[in-house]
This record gives C-alpha cells, sequence and structure tokens, in this order.
C-alpha cells in the first residue's frame, strides 16, 4: 500500500513538474509575442517615417523646380488643386529638403540606416536596444544561443574537414549586388555538419544509427568531452526511458 502510494505521488510530482515546465513556456510565449509585436510597430513607424521623408523631398523638389521657371506659390497651388497653406507646409515640413546627388557607396549607406539588421545564424531581425552596435562594432548574433550554435558547427567544421558556411556581413557605407543570381543551379550543395544534423534529427532511423556509432567511438574513446555530453543529451532525448 505504502509503495503505491509512493508510485503515485512519484508520478503526480513528474505530472507537476511537466505542467509547471509547460505554463513557464506559455509564460515565455507570451513576453516573446508582445516583444515581437512592438519590435514589428517600431518598423512600421520607422519605414511610415521614411516614406513621408521621401515623398516630401521629391514634392519640394517639383515645387522648387517650379519656382525656378517662375512660377509663384498661388501659380503653384491652383495648379496642383490645392491651398497656398498646403503648398507651404510641404516646403516647411521636416525632411523636404532637395536630394543631393547620388554618390558611390550611397545605397549601401541608406541601406544600412534603413533596414535592421538580422542575426547571421538564423536570420531573425534584431530590432532590441541591446542589439545596437557595441564599440563601433556590429552585432551578428541575436542571442547567446545563436552564437553558441555558430561556434559548435564550426568547431565541428574544422575538426571533420566538413566545408564552413561563411557569411558575409557587408559594412556600412558599401553594398554589393548578389552575384548568386549568375550561380550555376545544377552545381552540386555541399552539406555542411549543421544541414546533416538537420536531416538526421528529422528522421529517427537516422538518429538510431548516429547513437549507435556514437557509442562505438565512445567505447574506443575517440570522442572529447563536449562531443560525448552532447551524445548523452542526445540519447536522454530519443530514449526518455532508458535508465
Amino acid at each position: 500500500m505504502n509503495e503505491m502510494r509512493a508510485q503515485r505521488q512519484r508520478a503526480n510530482a513528474q505530472d507537476a513538474a511537466a505542467v509547471r515546465a509547460v505554463i513557464g513556456r506559455l509564460q515565455d510565449v507570451d513576453e516573446w509575442e508582445g516583444r515581437r509585436l512592438a519590435q514589428t510597430r517600431q518598423q512600421v513607424i520607422a519605414e511610415a517615417q521614411s516614406r513621408r521623408s521621401r515623398y516630401f523631398a521629391d514634392a519640394r523638389a517639383s515645387i522648387e523646380d517650379m519656382r525656378d521657371r517662375g512660377e509663384t506659390l498661388a501659380a503653384i497651388a491652383e495648379l496642383v488643386g490645392v491651398d497656398v497653406s498646403e503648398i507651404r507646409a510641404v516646403l516647411h515640413s521636416k525632411g523636404a529638403k532637395r536630394p543631393v546627388a547620388a554618390q558611390p557607396g550611397a545605397r549601401g549607406t541608406a541601406r544600412a540606416n534603413s533596414e535592421w539588421p538580422r542575426c547571421v545564424r538564423c536570420d531573425a531581425l534584431m530590432m532590441d536596444p541591446e542589439d545596437r552596435p557595441r564599440r563601433g562594432r556590429r552585432r551578428l548574433y541575436c542571442s547567446d544561443t545563436c552564437r553558441r550554435d555558430a561556434s559548435a558547427a564550426r568547431m565541428a567544421a574544422e575538426r571533420h574537414g566538413t566545408p564552413i558556411r561563411v557569411i558575409e556581413v557587408p559594412r556600412a557605407g558599401s553594398f554589393a549586388e548578389p552575384e548568386a543570381l549568375g550561380a550555376d543551379p545544377s552545381a552540386p550543395v555541399s552539406v555542411t555538419a549543421l544541414d546533416a544534423a538537420d536531416i538526421a534529427s528529422r528522421d529517427e532511423q537516422a538518429l538510431c544509427l548516429l547513437l549507435v556509432r556514437l557509442t562505438e567511438q565512445a567505447r574506443r574513446k575517440d570522442l572529447d568531452r563536449a562531443t560525448l555530453t552532447a551524445a548523452r543529451n542526445l540519447a536522454k532525448a530519443v530514449y526518455p526511458y532508458r535508465s
């Protein structure tokens, strides 16, 4: 009787821990949702301001061209079909400056100033205040997880001799058109260690074969400490009820 009660209590404790973990994850999702909605709102506001500035600049340039031809503000307002006060508002609005001539690298500068930075690992937008460049250096990763994953992928590629995926981050003030448009579509695509891990994670049989091979290497003591720890965690995830 006492054994059955203890077993029931252990089962209840495990279920309670699972519910507690799920509730914590739901709270994390709520916080993530609020943060992303705020980021999206900031992005929309910034894009709207940028568009207004461009439109005001175009209207200011057209008005100045007509004034150079000898037209008055009243005549311009009559041609446009609006009141003179609206023409004056366009001339005195913020951002309504005559656009300067394009200079080399100006396109890259505008692109760098208007677009939010993206994580080079997961391509996520980084719009939090802490994502701003620190000490003049641009932040490449959105989180410590992406930074650790990228470091682990590089170490695995160097250890096993697999190709490393190189991501080129453009510098501020320079912009280069992508050269991948003229690439040969029939050329073979190299599979990195990260891609292989992603493929294996979708196939249960492949995971079992991977664990068998890792077990053999562990018996021969061919695995380093980090790989052995990762293999143990993977085995616990694949076989959660195995002791």
